[in-house]
């Protein structure tokens, strides 16, 4: 997985697609996947599989980790120094 800039109009579609999805019961698992189709969805995270499903838990738990990192670094502001 690569992941690119994130724009203002790309962190309103990657959080809109994740609002979205609060009101159904999800378990950890489904809502890991679920991060990974919303960066894919706003057009931040690039090659990547095509079946989530399909991948070992700590794969889908790995991205999951790197996109949430991601995004924060792209809300935070600039290091001054």
């Amino acid at each position: 997985m690569k992941l690119t800039d994130v724009t203002q109009g790309a962190l309103e579609v990657y959080e809109t697609h994740l609002l979205d999805e609060r009101n159904d019961q999800l378990s950890a698992a489904k809502f890991n996947r679920i991060i990974i189709e919303a960066a894919v969805d706003a057009g931040f995270a690039k090659d990547v599989p095509k079946d989530l499903k399909a991948l070992a838990p700590y794969e889908v738990r790995q991205m999951t980790t790197d996109i949430a990192a991601h995004v924060a670094a792209a809300k935070a502001p600039p290091d001054p120094n």
